[in-house]
């Protein structure tokens, strides 16, 4: 994380923390998935975004 890198605070075990966001059109945060593995962050984000644009139909 930059920012712990900048107030020198490590990350345990020299990893980052990830969080990836989905926000609307109006601001709103729809979605907020925290996970090290980045493998689940484009899969969570999409599905949110897919579940959003589903209920504006």
């Amino acid at each position: 994380d930059v920012g712990l890198k900048a107030v020198g605070v490590p990350m345990p075990g020299g990893l980052s923390n990830r969080t990836s966001y989905v926000i609307a059109p109006n601001g709103k945060i729809l979605m907020a998935y925290s996970d090290g593995n980045f493998a689940g962050h484009v899969t969570q984000t999409m599905d949110a975004v897919k579940a959003y644009k589903a209920a504006k139909k």
